[in-house]
């Protein structure tokens, strides 16, 4: 009975130790660049809400960020992968 006990308390622990290692994702979020013409919110770019690399219009583009409102974008979005 005993080296059952202890199997079971193994496996128990391994499963604590993995959830608590566990990290979130990022969130995806659709994040929103100014047009050639400087309009804001115009286009849509696959963006996230965590990383260290600002979410760009074709990388090299203008900014995109996500959409509040029509033509409201405040919210800073990063890079998918960064």
């Amino acid at each position: 009975m005993m080296p059952m006990f202890v199997f079971v308390l193994g496996i128990a622990g391994a499963f604590a130790t993995m959830s608590m290692n566990a990290v979130e994702d990022p969130i995806l979020r659709i994040g929103w660049a100014e047009d050639e013409d400087s309009v804001p919110c115009q286009i849509s770019v696959q963006c996230q809400t965590e990383g260290n690399v600002m979410c760009r219009h074709n990388d090299t583009g203008p900014l995109a960020y996500e959409k509040t409102g029509p033509t409201s974008c405040p919210v800073q979005l990063f890079k998918v992968g960064s």
